[in-house]
C-alpha cells in the first residue's frame, strides 16, 4: 500500500483571520447583569448581587451618556457587601473573658496533686448503682472495698495453710485486687467495728514479731474459713457501720445552719444538698495490741563505745591487780616459809604470776576495738545475707536493681547508712559468686541470684566466719 502523507488525506483548513478580529457587536438580547459588570469590571461571581432594577438604570445612564464618570458614592452603596454576622452573642463573649480572667487568678495545681485525684466515677459511684442508699465518701468506700478483699484473701491463706500474717494478707490483696492495704486503714476499720478481726502477736525469729490477722472466734467457720454470704453480711454491717459515722457529722452540720431543715437520711436515701460529703475528715485509727518486748540490737558506734569502755576497765582493774601484787611482794619479806602463793616455792610462783599476766596480756589484746568491729561486720554480713534471701523469695523475679535492693536493706535495718550496705552487699558478692553477682546494664547495676545454686545458712556463716576470725 501506497504510504501517503497527512496533508494529503486530512486537508487542514486555515483561520480567517479578518473574522477573528472582527469585533462582536453587542446585542439587545444579551443578559443585562453580564452587561453591567463588564461595564463595571466586576468579578464573574460578584455579578449574582446586582440587582436587575440597578442594570437596567445603570444601562439606560450609560446609553445617556458612556464618557460620564459613574460615582463611587453610588457605586459604594448599591454593591455594599452584607454585614457578617457574629458567632456568639456578646453577653457570651463577656462571661467567656470573665472565665479567662477567673482561670488565670485561680491557682494551678502540681502534677502529683492532678494524678493522685480521684476520678469524677469513682467519686460518684454511688449515683450509678441501681439500688438507691445513702452515698458513701469515697475515702470510706474504699475502706468497704478494702474489708471485701481482705476477707477473701484471709480465706485462701487459710485455704492454702499459710502463714496469715498481715503482711501476707497486704501482699495477696495487692496481687489479686490491686488495691493498697495499709497498717492505717486496718486501724480505721478496727475503729469502725473493733471486732472485725482478730489481732495478736507471733514471735518470727530470736527478735522480731509478726502481726497476726484472724477472723472472730465466734464466727461460724467451716475449716476456719467463712462461707462467701458471711462476707456480705459482714460488709452490709461495715456499711451501716460507716453511715452511723457520717450521720454524726450529717447532724453537726444540720445544727450549724441558721433554720434547721427536719431532714431523715434514712427516708430520703440521701443527703443534705449543701453538705460536703467527700471532704469528711479520715477516721480515727484504732490501737492495735501491745508488741511484746524485743531485744534492742545496738547500732555499730554503741558496740564500739561500749566494747572500748569495758577493755579500758578491764586494763585499769589489772593494773590495779598487778599494782597491788607488786606492792605486797615487795612489803611482805620473802622467806622459805612465807612465799607469795602458799604452798609453793618461789620460782614455781614466779612461773604461775608470769603465765597469768601472758594470760591477762591475750585476753586484752582479744577484746581489742579491732577485733570486735571484725566481729561486728561478720555479724552483720550473716544478717545481711539471712535478709537478701528473704528479699529474693518473694520477689518474683531473681534479678533486682542495685539501688532498689539498697533501699530495701535499709527499710529493714535502720541503723546503716547507705554507704556500708553498698560496701557489704558487694564483699557478699566477693564472697560467694556462684551464690549471687552483679551485672552492668544500661538502666544501672543488677543483682542476680542464682537460684539452682543452693545456698545454705550454715555454709555463709562457716565462710563469713572463716574470713574475720
Amino acid at each position: 500500500m501506497k504510504q501517503t502523507t497527512l496533508s494529503t488525506h486530512f486537508p487542514s483548513v486555515k483561520p480567517d483571520l479578518d473574522s477573528a478580529t472582527r469585533k462582536r457587536k453587542h446585542k439587545e438580547n444579551d443578559d443585562e447583569s453580564l452587561h453591567v459588570s463588564k461595564i463595571l469590571k466586576l468579578e464573574p461571581t460578584q455579578t449574582q448581587r446586582v440587582d436587575p432594577r440597578i442594570c437596567k438604570s445603570l444601562n439606560g445612564d450609560f446609553e445617556k451618556s458612556a464618557s460620564e464618570p459613574i460615582q463611587a458614592q453610588k457605586l459604594k452603596v448599591l454593591l455594599t457587601p452584607p454585614s457578617q454576622v457574629p458567632l456568639l452573642s456578646q453577653k457570651t463573649q463577656d462571661l467567656i473573658e470573665t472565665l479567662k480572667k477567673r482561670n488565670l487568678d485561680r491557682p494551678r495545681k502540681e502534677v502529683d496533686e492532678v494524678l493522685s485525684s480521684v476520678t469524677a466515677k469513682e467519686k460518684y459511684q454511688d449515683l450509678l448503682d441501681p439500688q438507691r442508699a445513702l452515698a458513701l465518701p469515697y475515702k470510706y468506700r474504699r475502706l468497704l472495698d478494702l474489708l471485701e478483699a481482705a476477707d477473701t484473701s484471709l480465706n485462701c491463706e487459710i485455704r492454702l495453710k499459710n502463714h496469715i500474717s498481715f503482711e501476707n494478707i497486704k501482699r495477696a490483696v495487692s496481687e489479686t485486687y490491686k488495691l493498697k492495704f495499709d497498717l492505717t486503714q486496718l486501724q480505721q476499720m478496727l475503729y469502725v467495728i473493733p471486732t472485725i478481726y482478730r489481732m495478736t502477736w507471733l514471735k518470727k525469729n530470736a527478735r522480731e514479731f509478726d502481726l497476726i490477722m484472724d477472723f472472730p472466734e465466734n464466727l461460724p467457720k467451716i475449716e476456719n474459713q467463712i462461707t462467701r454470704d458471711l462476707i456480705e453480711v459482714r460488709k452490709s454491717h461495715f456499711r451501716k457501720g460507716l453511715i452511723e459515722i457520717i450521720k454524726q457529722y450529717h447532724e453537726a452540720f444540720l445544727s450549724s445552719l441558721p433554720s434547721r431543715p427536719q431532714i431523715d437520711p434514712e427516708k430520703l436515701k440521701t443527703w443534705h444538698s449543701s453538705f460536703d460529703l467527700h471532704n469528711l475528715p479520715d477516721l480515727p485509727l484504732k490501737d492495735l495490741p501491745d508488741k511484746p518486748d524485743s531485744p534492742v540490737i545496738p547500732n555499730i558506734s554503741d558496740i564500739y563505745e561500749l566494747g572500748f569502755s569495758r577493755n579500758k576497765l578491764l586494763k585499769n582493774v589489772f593494773e590495779g591487780i598487778s599494782e597491788n601484787k607488786e606492792i605486797n611482794i615487795a612489803e611482805t619479806p620473802v622467806t622459805g616459809e612465807n612465799t607469795p602463793i602458799k604452798g609453793l616455792s618461789l620460782e614455781i610462783s614466779n612461773q604461775i604470776l608470769a603465765k597469768e599476766a601472758a594470760f591477762i596480756e591475750e585476753s586484752l589484746q582479744m577484746e581489742s576495738p579491732e577485733k570486735k568491729a571484725k566481729q561486728v561486720r561478720a555479724q552483720r554480713l550473716i544478717n545481711m545475707c539471712e535478709l537478701m534471701k528473704a528479699l529474693f523469695s518473694v520477689h518474683k523475679t531473681p534479678s533486682i536493681f542495685f539501688s532498689c535492693l539498697v533501699k530495701k536493706i535499709k527499710n529493714n535495718c535502720k541503723g546503716l547508712a547507705k554507704e556500708v550496705i553498698e560496701e557489704d552487699v558487694k564483699e557478699i558478692v566477693d564472697l560467694f559468686p556462684n551464690w549471687i553477682s552483679i551485672f552492668n546494664t544500661n538502666s544501672g547495676d543488677v543483682v542476680r541470684m542464682n537460684r539452682k545454686h543452693e545456698a545454705m545458712m550454715v555454709d555463709l556463716i562457716e565462710e563469713i566466719q572463716k574470713k574475720y576470725n
